[in-house]
């Protein structure tokens, strides 16, 4: 039983000595300090989150980069095919920095005539990479994943560069390449929306134009 020390009025209540409740300053301050620990780690989570989105969709950069190059090379490698030794085409057809047609008998008909023999692949103003065959033209990029810029370099038998410049190489130079680098710089958005800085990635690779180097050194019938 408590016993009030002040002196009892009817209908009212006595206080008790030692309890006292919140202030209004008390409950403003464990409401900022709530808040602030509240932002604390949603700031973590977005981080974390952000973070790990970023990380994948800088691989995703980085895998079309390569697989762009890998696809290139690998049509660069079989150019200027001849099983009949026909020599009525040119392996490589046209030779810019950023454009490349190249021409392959594949079925050894002794004509260019199938799609995939007739190849061109081309940096569109809009920051598409084109590869067009047989009149057909696909993109190996898109508006989420532009490739920015497509560089192809062509070294001689002796390994020496020759530059296109800007017309391309001409028709006796062409003859001479025998070796293709290309180089392709892939973007996207960041995945951030507070950053504004571009997710990029190269792949580069190179390949030797192996059936014009095995032509010219065996010889044909």
């Amino acid at each position: 039983m408590y016993h009030c020390h002040l002196q009892l009025r009817v209908g009212k209540w006595c206080r008790f000595r030692g309890q006292r409740g919140y202030s209004l300053a008390d409950a403003l301050v464990g409401t900022v300090l709530g808040l602030t620990t509240i932002a604390a780690v949603l700031g973590l989570y977005r981080v974390q989150l952000f973070g790990l989105r970023g990380q994948t969709a800088q691989l995703d950069v980085q895998t079309t980069a390569r697989n762009i190059a890998q696809l290139v090379v690998s049509e660069i490698r079989r150019a200027g095919a001849d099983p009949r030794c026909a020599k009525a085409f040119e392996g490589v057809a046209e030779a810019k920095r950023d454009r490349l047609r190249i021409l392959s008998d594949l079925d050894g008909s002794g004509a260019i005539d199938l799609p995939g023999e007739d190849v061109t692949y081309k940096l569109e103003s809009s920051g598409f990479l084109s590869r067009t065959t047989a009149g057909s033209t696909e993109m190996l990029s898109d508006s989420t994943v532009r490739v920015t810029d497509l560089q192809f370099r062509y070294f001689d038998a002796s390994g020496a560069e020759m530059n296109p410049g800007a017309n391309g190489l001409n028709s006796t130079q062409r003859a001479q390449v025998r070796r293709v680098r290309v180089a392709v710089t892939v973007q996207r958005a960041s995945v951030d929306p507070q950053s504004s800085l571009p997710l990029t990635a190269i792949g580069s690779s190179g390949a030797d134009l192996r059936n014009r180097f095995f032509v010219n050194t065996v010889g044909c019938p």
